[in-house]
């Protein structure tokens, strides 16, 4: 349950679609049983993309979030090498289903074979379950900690900081992607509490440049 003085609603959809997403693209390897070098490139393409998405994500935590938090508020504090350690330990998985795509694509370009391929199935599946305990483990420590310190204001005053200093290319694709996974209300509601020059943009580009983005990668 989500505490009722915690609302980074941007924080908590951002975690939403790195589960949602990562189930999805491992559903799709897992039933791809047999498949052709399109279907992987297709995959390899899916996953970049993905982790670009959360590797933003982590850093923005490694290097602002959790370093800031941990000053005021010691009981965070205690949590933190054991987050560090869990987006380091990710950062291994992922390097390790960079280099099954980067092996099936140079060295099995005529042929996948189902032992390559069942390799990067099974990272895929360790990277879902290793990022769902660290989700978790995150929420815990880091929810009740922006709760103690922070008014609803305060922490709306800080999601604002974080949108104006993301890159407008990152923000052109990661609003979209996050907000595919809401249904329409809780859409709505995400897209009010953007600037009136963001929603601008992903009414008229964002949202159909992210769709295109999306065709190229889908199975």
């Amino acid at each position: 349950m989500i505490d009722n003085n915690f609302g980074m609603k941007g924080y908590l959809r951002m975690h939403n679609a790195i589960r949602r997403d990562l189930e999805r693209l491992e559903s799709k390897a897992v039933k791809l049983t047999n498949p052709g070098m399109t279907q992987v490139l297709k995959l390899e393409k899916w996953f970049n993309f993905y982790w670009e998405m959360v590797e933003h994500h982590h850093k923005g935590e490694d290097r602002g979030a959790f370093p800031m938090l941990a000053k005021i508020d010691p009981v965070f504090a205690s949590h933190v090498p054991v987050l560090t350690f869990d987006h380091n330990e990710i950062d291994r998985i992922v390097d390790e289903i960079k280099a099954n795509f980067a092996f099936i694509r140079l060295k099995e370009p005529l042929q996948v074979t189902s032992g390559s391929y069942r390799q990067l199935v099974i990272r895929l599946v360790l990277l879902r379950q290793s990022l769902s305990n660290h989700l978790k483990r995150e929420e815990a420590a880091f929810i009740p900690a922006v709760a103690r310190n922070f008014t609803l204001q305060q922490q709306s005053a800080i999601e604002q900081g974080i949108y104006k200093r993301i890159p407008a290319r990152q923000l052109a694709v990661m609003v979209p992607w996050t907000l595919q996974y809401l249904d329409a209300e809780e859409r709505g509601s995400a897209l009010a509490e953007l600037s009136s020059r963001f929603r601008y943009l992903y009414n008229v580009s964002w949202q159909k440049r992210y769709e295109r983005l999306a065709l190229t990668f889908n199975l």
